[in-house]
């Protein structure tokens, strides 16, 4: 799949509730079913995930809280 790199946009997505990498892979697992998602990153050290698109739902549905969203 091509994506026109001018049409890429990236988010940032601070996250209550992560402590490990198991919380990781799950919020990533998740966001990574979202057809617009090229590439999802999460991070527990930091408590946030990286990704483009609508993924606080994504996010919010593992039992995690998006608490702050930011366009990088």
């Amino acid at each position: 799949m091509f994506v026109e790199k001018s049409k890429i946009q990236s988010f940032e997505y601070e996250i209550s509730g992560m402590t490990c990498e198991g919380c990781t892979e799950k919020i990533k697992l998740e966001v990574n079913e979202l057809k617009e998602v090229l590439k999802p990153e999460a991070s527990c050290q930091n408590a946030n995930a990286d990704s483009l698109a609508e993924i606080t739902k994504a996010i919010n549905s593992t039992g995690y809280k998006v608490i702050q969203t930011k366009l990088k």
